[in-house]
């Protein structure tokens, strides 16, 4: 067993912890944007193919309370760096801080990796090599008020970087927000889903992935893992696991809609559709929102999206048009419940004071420098 932690999107800790119970079998306990587990090493692995919700998984080399950089190194030095790298390796160490310090993120890195050469040549005779761009071995140093956090990165590039993604929407929503969507909104694969501002069809596709078993990792590869001594035994188990969980009988049960008013948006949406290989269990729609009851002749059960706002939209009355948008999806749609994410909350609810639906909860989310709200709707 390892200590984990493994990062997230603020605002979504509860729904990575439940994820990962669910894949692994184990608690974790939720953090601000991450949660801590213990996992045995074969999890840890799982976890990178399969998990939805997450952003990196690293293994918890070192913690402690911290009050300057003396601090950051003394803990740093706690750790046998041997059972990480290999000598023919090099590595490079990142580093994050958050709150109020005497010392910057570059020291940190900086002192860090000091740290690990001169442990490591001690220990071995060694020198390591450091890589900054593509590193072998990639320590990560996170400092959040005083408390001192140092990961390896089992994961490498981000997880919500999906293997899908060959066309890029300008505004595209994260992948693990739009996994989170699916479920605050509570979305079974026996509902019809539809997400009538689809762009790069991001939610559709996350929903049928998911319906679907696929393990989103295992399908993009370059993994961090592959390459780190710790979890080279355990690879194949946990590659094994992640194939376990696919269900390719659902394809044919699966109703999933997306649509959007763009022709170059529903371009993307095909390409990506295509590289998902979920041509033929997802469809498109080219229809504006606001007449979408000439196109949609079954109502659907869930209505998850992230409409885009006058800005990128070149609207100058945003508010009527999805006052009216909405208005259409409530009469097109009366026993669907309307699950969206955005970032002018003021703008939605004054568009929903004339329509039948009502916000039931709002959570708020943070990614980089964006705060935003999803909202659950109900008639």
């Amino acid at each position: 067993m390892v200590r984990v932690f493994a990062t997230c999107v603020s605002g979504l800790e509860d729904i990575a912890a439940s994820e990962v119970l669910e894949i692994t079998g184990y608690k974790a306990q939720a953090d601000v944007g991450k949660i801590l587990m213990d996992l045995p090493l074969s999890k840890v692995a799982l976890l990178n193919y399969s998990c939805r919700s997450l952003h990196r998984v690293y293994i918890l080399a070192a913690y402690g309370e911290v009050f300057s950089l003396e601090d950051v190194e003394r803990i740093a030095r706690e750790v046998d760096y041997v059972n990480y790298v290999d000598a023919e390796q090099s590595f490079a160490v990142r580093a994050e801080r958050h709150g109020e310090h005497s010392f910057t993120s570059p020291e940190i890195a900086a002192k860090v990796g000091h740290v690990v050469i001169d442990e490591f040549r001690k220990a071995t005779g060694r020198r390591l090599k450091v890589n900054l761009d593509e590193p072998d071995v990639e320590f990560f140093a996170l400092v959040r008020d005083r408390e001192f956090f140092l990961g390896l990165n089992t994961t490498g590039e981000s997880l919500h970087r999906r293997y899908y993604r060959v066309w890029h929407h300008r505004a595209a929503l994260l992948p693990t927000i739009a996994y989170a969507m699916l479920r605050i909104a509570d979305w079974r694969d026996t509902e019809y889903l539809l997400d009538p501002f689809c762009g790069g069809a991001t939610i559709p596709i996350e929903a049928a992935t998911k319906a679907l078993g696929i393990p989103p990792g295992l399908r993009r590869g370059n993994l961090a893992m592959e390459r780190l001594k710790i979890l080279k035994e355990e690879l194949e188990e946990a590659r094994n696991m992640a194939l376990s969980m696919e269900r390719p009988g659902n394809r044919e049960r699966l109703k999933i809609t997306a649509s959007d008013a763009s022709p170059k948006a529903l371009e993307g949406a095909a390409r990506n559709i295509e590289a998902a290989s979920l041509t033929g269990v997802i469809k498109t729609i080219q229809a504006d929102v606001r007449y979408i009851d000439r196109y949609i002749k079954e109502p659907p059960d869930k209505i998850i999206t992230n409409p885009p706002y006058g800005v990128r939209m070149g609207l100058s009355n945003p508010e009527k048009f999805y006052e009216e948008a909405l208005k259409t999806l409530a009469k097109t749609t009366p026993t669907a419940t309307l699950t969206m994410i955005t970032t002018k909350q003021k703008t939605v609810k004054k568009a929903l004071e004339n329509t039948p639906w009502r916000v039931k909860t709002t959570r708020t989310v943070k990614y980089g420098t964006l705060t935003a709200q999803i909202l659950n709707i109900t008639q």
